[in-house]
C-alpha cells in the first residue's frame, strides 16, 4: 500500500512532466525548433543609395509573416524565432523609401536552407543579390543603379555622353 507521501510525490513528478511537455521548444508537428539569429552581408550597390531616403531590410520565411532587419553599416541582422530544424526558404528583401515617400524595391535574395544539423546560419553573399530585376521605369537601369546615380527610378532618364546611359536610343 502506497503513502500518502509516495502519492504525492507521483502527482508532483506527472504534473511536472506535463509542464515541461506543455513548454518544450518543439512545434506542433514534434519537430524541434530554433530561433535564428541571421547576420546577412548586403549588396555593396546600396551602400551607394542616397542618405536623403530611407533603407529597410526584411527576412520573410517560407512565405511566413515579413520581419524588419537592422541594418547597420553593411550588415542587416535579425532574430527568427521558432523554426523548425528542417529545410527553409529564405526570401530577403531591401526597399529603399525616398523623400517623396516612394517605396521601390532595390534588391532581394532568395535561398533554400537546411537547419536540421541543428546549425542555425544563414548566409547570403553579393552574387545571391537580385537588383537588376527592379527597374520601376524600364531604362534598363536597375532602381538601385539610379538612385546611386542620382537618378529618379521612376522617370525614364537618358543620359548621354556619361557611362550610364541604360537602354536608351541613341
Amino acid at each position: 500500500m502506497r503513502t500518502r507521501k509516495s502519492r504525492y510525490t507521483l502527482l508532483i513528478w506527472v504534473f511536472g512532466l506535463l509542464a515541461l511537455s506543455a513548454c518544450s521548444n518543439e512545434s506542433s508537428d514534434n519537430q524541434p525548433t530554433t530561433s535564428v539569429t541571421s547576420v546577412i552581408q548586403m549588396p555593396a550597390s546600396l551602400l551607394l543609395l542616397p542618405p536623403d531616403g530611407v533603407l529597410r531590410a526584411y527576412v520573410t520565411v517560407d512565405d511566413g509573416e515579413r520581419i524588419e532587419m537592422t541594418i547597420s553599416g553593411d550588415i542587416a541582422t535579425a532574430t527568427i524565432p521558432g523554426l523548425s530544424r528542417t529545410t527553409h526558404d529564405v526570401l530577403i528583401t531591401y526597399e529603399f523609401t525616398d523623400s517623396a515617400s516612394n517605396t521601390l524595391t532595390v534588391a532581394t535574395a532568395i535561398k533554400t536552407v537546411d537547419l536540421s544539423s541543428g546549425d542555425a546560419s544563414i548566409a547570403f553573399v553579393e552574387t545571391d543579390y537580385d537588383t537588376a530585376s527592379y527597374d520601376n521605369d524600364s531604362d534598363c537601369l536597375s532602381n538601385a543603379e539610379e538612385l546611386a546615380a542620382g537618378l529618379n527610378p521612376l522617370n525614364s532618364e537618358c543620359i548621354l555622353g556619361a557611362s550610364l546611359i541604360g537602354c536608351c536610343t541613341l
